[in-house]
């Protein structure tokens, strides 16, 4: 396999730090839950949330939107993984890739 890596940076996502005071800051958050999965793709932060699916933002957490496009309804999320710039996701009912995008899972 080529380079596959997982990105877990839960806490840098939650919260970022204040270069000028030095002092962490709380980001914006999905609104699905509690979030058991993150990954990394270029500049696309992607979370993976209990049971409301999976958001993602491109503006470093500051805001959040839902990309749930050919998943079951409410997935359960269990893991995200970033290869070869393919993201995949892992729900209880399967394992889906990230197409299009990031406008359509399969």
């Amino acid at each position: 396999m080529k380079n596959c890596h997982r990105t877990f940076i839960t806490v840098c996502l939650l919260s970022s730090v204040n270069e000028a005071s030095g002092k962490w800051e709380q980001t914006g958050w999905p609104h699905g839950g509690p979030v058991n999965a993150i990954a990394v793709s270029g500049t696309t932060v992607i979370a993976g949330t209990e049971f409301g699916g999976i958001y993602m933002s491109t503006n470093n957490g500051d805001s959040w939107r839902a990309c749930n496009a050919g998943l079951p309804h409410n997935p359960r999320m269990f893991n995200l993984a970033v290869c070869g710039g393919n993201v995949f996701a892992v729900i209880d009912q399967g394992v889906y890739k990230w197409s299009e995008n990031g406008t359509l899972w399969k």
